[in-house]
């Protein structure tokens, strides 16, 4: 068996270590709530609730951070003093933090299970050092751990993502074009963009479409998800050995929850920033803003930006360098908050993360789909939208130099009808084979909507 089909395994035993070390993580940091609530009940004055409540905000909202982080200060403080066998319960000296020897079985079982995750977690990426697009690749991507890395590897068989709509598909990052209308109740109903073709198969007409007869159907570009709207029709074998049609998704929810919530956010997260010159990271901007005099208050988000903005008012230059693909997040976002497309008025902040965040995640599967196809020998096929639509290729230059990656090479609409046998779909057109409501709603949105599913 080859190294990345061992990949799979190795992630799916370490995520099941890492799901009961945060369990774990989880009593924890329930058991140290109720005991310093209950301090907190039982003080006589105002002014030593005052206190306990700082002292114990402070542990609490540790006991909130990472998993990983949450019980590991408890485990660093006072694990050290008793490491190795456990004390006999008679033997065993409450501290401040663990005051009980249930509370000390409960910290061991947790450091136990984070040693183990961190040497599972070693063992990977020596694992994934025997895979080429790893050492060569998304190591040395900021954003990347060997865990990410290994997800990707061991979900994503290049061979088959013959195209990059292939990949976004497959990542459940493609979109669609579902239609739209009011019901009698004053409900806003979504059909899925296969009953608009059948609609218009139906009735023979390229004119609007009408529900019923009576309810106009606009259009509506929506991100794939597991909604009715977006389902599709998946053919079987049933149990009696007939073939049959179930509605379903079309791509991997393990995937997309990673890339979409994991590996996205890491991008932001990894950003550097500078202070005349010199790196800091968050703690130290807040520990040299307090030395100047800041007060910072509330939670650590809050903490940094008050921290950098007295900075900043205090003369200091503070330049945030974020990753490439942070950078592509958030020039994207800063597209769509200026810009005055009747589509884009009236979006929450939350609607324009999220729509920066599939883009940014499509930009690095692209990366990724050219780099690894070229370093498996694998052609690499021109996107929709530079083929049909003449959109040039949004790739950093560096890294085409890097792997001396030509795009002049890359397989074009009338070489891939070539190798696939075909005649070439040339048209000035790439949407005439859509009814004609639908295709000035797709010219309108220069919209790809992987209505071509290659």
């Amino acid at each position: 068996m080859s190294t990345v089909n061992n990949i799979r395994p190795i992630i799916q035993g370490l995520e099941q270590i890492q799901k009961i070390r945060i369990q774990t993580g989880n009593r924890i940091a329930a058991n140290f709530q109720l005991r310093h609530l209950n301090k907190i009940a039982t003080a006589t004055t105002d002014k030593e609730k005052e206190k306990l409540e700082k002292e114990y905000a402070k542990i609490l909202t540790d006991l909130r951070k990472e998993y990983i982080l949450l019980t590991n200060g408890i485990v660093n403080e006072e694990y050290e003093i008793i490491l190795g066998n456990l004390p006999t319960p008679k033997k065993f000296q409450p501290s401040p933090l663990i005051s009980t020897y249930a509370e000390l079985i409960l910290v061991d079982q947790y450091v136990r299970l984070y040693n183990q995750e961190k040497i599972n977690g070693e063992q990977l990426e020596i694992a994934l050092n025997e895979v080429p697009i790893y050492t060569r690749y998304l190591k040395h991507v900021d954003g990347v751990g060997p865990k990410m890395a290994g997800v990707l590897i061991s979900e994503i068989d290049i061979r088959k993502a013959k195209y990059i709509s292939s990949l976004w598909r497959l990542a459940g990052l493609d979109t669609t074009v579902v239609g739209k209308y009011t019901n009698d109740k004053g409900e806003k109903v979504l059909i899925p963009f296969a009953e608009i073709m059948k609609y218009y198969e139906d009735i023979g007409e390229n004119g609007p479409m009408f529900y019923h007869g009576k309810h106009e159907v606009t259009f509506e570009t929506v991100g794939r998800s597991r909604q009715a709207h977006c389902l599709v029709d998946i053919p079987y074998t049933n149990r009696e050995g007939q073939e049959a049609i179930r509605r379903g998704i079309t791509f991997n929810p393990y995937l997309k929850t990673k890339i979409v919530g994991v590996l996205t956010p890491a991008f932001l997260k990894a950003s550097k920033t500078f202070v005349n010159g010199k790196r800091m990271g968050v703690a130290l901007r807040i520990k040299l803003a307090i030395s100047l005099g800041c007060e910072v208050k509330g939670m650590p988000a809050a903490q940094k930006e008050q921290a950098d903005t007295f900075l900043k008012e205090a003369g200091y230059e503070v330049t945030p360098m974020p990753t490439r693909f942070g950078k592509i997040y958030y020039d994207y976002k800063s597209r769509i908050e200026r810009s005055q497309k009747p589509e884009h008025q009236g979006k929450t902040p939350s609607h324009i993360h999220n729509m920066a965040v599939r883009y940014a995640a499509k930009e690095f599967l692209r990366e990724l789909y050219v780099v690894w196809r070229h370093m498996e020998g694998l052609p690499i096929y021109e996107s929709y939208e530079t083929a049909k639509l003449g959109y040039s290729h949004n790739l950093h230059k560096e890294i085409l130099d890097e792997f001396k990656i030509d795009p002049r090479t890359f397989v074009t609409e009338e070489k891939r009808a070539e190798l696939e046998g075909r005649p070439a779909l040339v048209s000035e057109d790439p949407y005439e084979k859509y009814p004609q409501a639908l295709r000035d709603y797709l010219k309108q949105r220069n919209q790809p909507a992987a209505l071509v599913n290659p």
